[in-house]
């Protein structure tokens, strides 16, 4: 039986595979978590930053706030979560002794 070009077109095109389709379903639910969760690592990276000039430009306090930013973003991290210290032990050193604060830089620093 002959078929017209568009009939024959038609019933000649394949679909998709099923594991084609939910390989592609489960790609696209990665990315969409992935580009959820971008935001807040950029501006934990940020803060990160920012952290860093406000030490160099003697802001402690402003400095222990952007800690608090980075260490809600990334709880586990060390160096945030130790970094404060510094800042404090900068403004405020246990009687007039500074190798407080140089033992701690050292330490995080490694």
């Amino acid at each position: 039986m002959p078929l017209c070009t568009r009939r024959r077109d038609k019933l000649s095109a394949r679909p998709l595979p099923g594991w084609t389709i939910l390989s592609a379903m489960i790609l696209a639910a990665v990315m969409v978590l992935a580009f959820g969760k971008f935001p807040a690592a950029i501006m934990a990276g940020v803060a990160f930053d920012r952290r860093l000039q406000a030490e160099d430009q003697g802001k402690y306090a402003l400095a222990e706030r952007e800690y608090g930013r980075v260490t809600r973003q990334y709880p586990d991290s060390t160096e945030a979560a130790a970094r404060p210290l510094l800042s404090v032990t900068e403004t405020q050193t246990i009687h007039g002794d500074t190798s407080v604060r140089n033992r701690l830089s050292v330490g995080i620093d490694r």
